[in-house]
């Protein structure tokens, strides 16, 4: 992010010159104000600001017109120098993300759980490395989803992505400028038009690519630069009475795009493409003449809030989600609103007046940088070399689910391997290929399965139960369960996405193809269903419902257990963190989580048993919640081992019921 008022004294501002050559233009800082606002009242609530992280696009633009700006100038006049061109880069940038990234790093270890707080200081490293935008990329994915959501540096990524972008542009746009402009000209046009031809394809394909790579957003950093050629030209057109219109224009597409962008991929790229444009349509209306846009932006408010957008922008992503964990849902939602806005407004003024401003002016700025970029990464690598942890105060650790997956590869067992202290029964490895044949095929009898258990991840859960059970009624059965995949699919079957890379379409519709061919075939007496049901369209169950009532199956819906309260991480580390542990035989319960969500799953289900003849439901509700709080440890029986899944342990405590309902759905089938 580009200041371009440390080029000039408070006079020289007021005489709208600037010793580099270009003039100071305070509504260009009423342009960050608008962005850096957008940002952070996403960041408060989503819903008060559908694409307010759009607002990061607008940055880009400026960053990119102000820098070529700069640049152009210099060379014009002879004296660019790639050295000088870096030292100010680490004046401006180095201190801010330092300071911010270790204060952000060493408060996690007290306020976010130890997982969380060893990534932080990962995430860290990466930010402080330039490099954060292609750790989130890898490691965390959508910056919509949880992962991502819960780290508090992600918003580094686009600081990360900036950087790279500064360290190619001179190399390669300097001496073709130096050469002759409509060389520089040209390349820039050509990056432009393909960086943005790949970030549609992208938007559709593959949208975190898009999102945080650099070769997908530089055309948004290239607009600003190309538009920096043409007005340092000399023969840079004026635009007269129609420059109030442009701007205006401009105001009108970033407005349509923070209020109606989104995370879906057709809002994002139509989103980005509008707030982008918009930007570029301020920049030049409202670059000669006056009126109401320019004005508006050169309001002194919006001008301060704009000279604090940097420090405000680092500051407040990480004072959000601490504010959040220290709070854990104790407080009333407008104390925190005010809470966080008080402290990012006070932390903002404080490190613009004691490091932005004084370092990036200062002979002394690149020592000060040097000393706290070595200072920030000690500190990080060492807080991110956290001990193994001790949880063997938890008992009944075991996780049975992955050894009865039906996924080509078995990703459960691959994604719990960061929680510490779980035993994980390894999956057979018959079964890589169970998902385009028979499923989980357990011969506990003669003939065809007589119990079918069809399932996501809360499936797997249920497996060894199921398995079990038919084993004690001498029955065969099989089990079709794939982490991430719903236990419906549509009939006739039709080509569909899993969404899950390691997982791609052809095999989904060899998955699908299997389970329909072998129900046809096998005709069940029983099949048992079990989902996240919270995260389930009732539309997408119908076409199986019905074709199982065709053959003739009972089915038997199995009630999702209650969520807890602290998202998708370990249960041990978070119970342990929370003082949660093991008292003797006691039972302890902790709050529940989703419980909006959680309870439409619920009556989905009550309307489909409803409807169907041939359904059931087995609740399991009961079993785990007590009021508004849900069973954890069982004396010291661990019972889930994260937010929504049961341990082994946790699942046997619904096995006499789910016996007795498949007993009595076997007899009903007869």
């Amino acid at each position: 992010m580009i200041d371009q008022s440390r080029f000039c004294s408070k006079a020289t501002r007021k005489q709208g010159l600037m010793t580099s050559g270009i003039r100071y233009r305070p509504e260009i800082d009423g342009l960050r104000a608008i962005a850096v606002l957008a940002v952070l009242v996403f960041h408060l609530n989503a819903n008060w600001l559908r694409g307010g992280f759009l607002g990061v696009d607008i940055f880009f633009v400026i960053s990119g017109y102000l820098i070529s700006s700069i640049v152009f100038r210099e060379c014009d006049s002879g004296r660019f120098s790639f050295a000088d061109f870096w030292r100010r880069r680490i004046r401006r940038i180095l201190p801010v993300v330092c300071v911010t990234v270790l204060a952000t790093v060493v408060a996690s270890q007290t306020l976010l759980y130890p997982d969380d707080a060893e990534d932080a200081a990962w995430k860290g490293l990466a930010a402080i490395g330039s490099f954060a935008n292609m750790a989130y990329w890898w490691d965390a994915g959508d910056y919509w989803g949880a992962a991502a959501e819960n780290s508090p540096l992600l918003h580094t990524w686009s600081l990360s992505l900036e950087e790279q972008f500064y360290l190619a542009f001179p190399a390669i746009l300097v001496p073709l400028y130096r050469a002759r402009r409509t060389a520089a000209t040209v390349a820039l046009t050509s990056l432009v038009f393909v960086s943005a031809i790949t970030f549609a394809f992208y938007s559709y394909r593959y949208l975190e690519s898009a999102f945080y790579l650099l070769p997908c957003r530089a055309w948004e950093l290239g607009l600003g630069c190309l538009l920096a050629t043409v007005r340092t030209s000399s023969t840079a057109p004026g635009l007269g009475r129609f420059a109030n219109h442009i701007s205006s224009l401009g105001v009108a597409m970033i407005a349509l795009a923070v209020f109606c962008g989104g995370p879906s991929s057709n809002r994002f790229l139509a989103g980005a493409a509008a707030s982008t444009l918009g930007a570029v349509l301020i920049l030049v209306g409202t670059d000669s003449g006056s009126g109401v846009v320019k004005s508006a932006l050169e309001w002194g408010p919006a001008r301060w809030i704009g000279r604090l957008s940097y420090s405000m922008y680092m500051w407040h992503w990480p004072t959000f989600l601490l504010v959040d964990a220290w709070s854990r849902g104790r407080h009333s939602e407008t104390m925190i609103v005010v809470l966080k806005v008080a402290i990012t407004v006070a932390l903002s003024i404080a490190s613009f007046r004691m490091l932005e401003a004084p370092l990036r002016r200062s002979p002394r700025g690149v020592s000060w940088a040097g000393g706290l970029f070595i200072l920030a990464v000690l500190g990080c690598w060492l807080l991110a070399r956290v001990p193994e942890r001790d949880y063997t105060e938890y008992q009944s650790r075991t996780v049975n689910g992955p050894a009865y997956s039906s996924a080509p590869k078995p990703l459960v067992r691959d994604g719990l391997s960061r929680f510490q202290g779980l035993k994980i029964l390894p999956r057979d490895s018959r079964w890589k290929i169970a998902y385009r044949e028979e499923g989980v095929l357990l011969q506990h009898g003669s003939g065809d399965p007589q119990i079918v258990l069809l399932g996501d991840s809360h499936g797997t859960c249920w497996a060894y139960i199921v398995d079990k059970i038919a084993e004690s009624l001498q029955v065969s059965a099989s089990i079709y369960a794939i982490e991430g995949d719903d236990c419906g699919f549509p009939i006739p079957i039709e080509r569909r996405e899993s969404g899950d890379p390691d997982f791609p379409s052809d095999q989904v519709w060899e998955y699908d193809q299997a389970r329909f061919r072998s129900l046809s075939l096998w005709r069940p007496p029983v099949v048992l269903l079990s989902n996240r049901w919270d995260q389930v369209q009732r539309e997408s169950l119908v076409p199986l419902l019905g074709f199982l009532q065709s053959i003739g199956s009972q089915v038997l819906l199995i009630e999702q257990p209650p969520i807890l309260y602290f998202g998708d991480r370990s249960a041990m580390m978070c119970l342990a963190h929370d003082g949660v542990k093991p008292d003797g035989d006691t039972r302890k319960y902790v709050a529940a989580a989703n419980s909006v969500e959680y309870e439409g799953g619920r009556e989905m289900l009550r309307s489909i048993a409803a409807k169907f003849a041939n359904c059931e439901l087995v609740p399991t509700h009961d079993v785990y919640s007590y009021g508004d709080q849900v069973l954890a440890l069982d004396g010291a029986s661990l019972v889930y081992f994260d937010d929504d899944h049961l341990t082994s342990y946790g699942a046997s405590l619904c096995r006499q019921r789910i016996r007795d309902a498949i007993e009595a759905a076997m007899r009903r089938a007869e």
